[in-house]
């Protein structure tokens, strides 16, 4: 819930012109475009280069992930940890997540999801759900 309050803020604070928005919604074509996006066997990897000072909060994960600071210094919280990280870093993030990343320094973020499928968008809007109440849906007809 903290996570989603977070989100909201600065939801909020670009809506109002309070804060500044560099990074668009991943699902978006915008947002697309601001990733890269890497795809091999049973894997997706989005990257996503978030400038110094800058927040960014995810979409809730479906499965577990790898997420990666390739550069940079951040400070990342989800519903389980909380850290600031110097690249290179690797961690591991558990399912039912969202996590929120302020990048101290530019930062470049990436995350390994398993997947067969090989389109960006399609990955992200079937590996990642808009909220709790999504995720429940999906873990009630998945399980």
């Amino acid at each position: 819930a903290a996570i989603e309050t977070l989100e909201q803020y600065l939801v909020e604070g670009v809506a109002s012109g309070e804060l500044y928005s560099a990074v668009a919604f991943g699902g978006s074509d915008e947002g697309d475009d601001q990733c890269a996006h890497y795809f091999g066997d049973g894997v997706y990897v989005r990257s996503l280069w978030i400038p110094a000072g800058h927040a960014v909060v995810g979409r809730l994960h479906k499965q577990a992930r790898v997420c990666m600071v390739l550069a940079g210094r951040c400070r990342f919280v989800d519903e389980f940890q909380e850290q600031t990280v110097d690249a290179p870093w690797i961690g591991e993030f558990k399912a039912g997540t969202k996590t929120a990343v302020f990048a101290e320094t530019d930062t470049l973020w990436a995350a390994a999801l398993g997947t067969d499928l090989k389109d960006s968008k399609e990955a992200f809007f079937t590996l990642t759900a808009a909220n709790h109440a999504e995720y429940q849906l999906f873990l009630e007809h998945h399980a």
